[in-house]
């Protein structure tokens, strides 16, 4: 005869953990990154003044980007 086996009562497992990304980078994404290529596309067709409007917007767009990177807050992304 066969040993008869145990009916066992599984734990419940816990739900998976979030994924959790910096707000910083979702700022430069959508704010920084888009001012930067402009500028690149401003020096390579030589309209500089365009250029320099877009690279002093970037510069503000920067250094905002660094505030909300020391600040190290999260945002759950799915």
């Amino acid at each position: 005869m066969a040993k008869k086996t145990r009916n066992r009562e599984r734990a419940t497992q816990r739900p998976k953990k979030g994924k959790y990304t910096n707000i910083a980078n979702f700022f430069y994404q959508e704010q920084v990154a888009p001012l930067e290529k402009a500028y690149r596309q401003h020096m390579q067709s030589k309209q500089y003044e365009l250029a320099e409007q877009a690279f002093a917007q970037s510069r503000i767009k920067r250094d905002e980007y660094r505030q909300i990177l020391y600040r190290r807050e999260k945002k759950q992304v799915p």
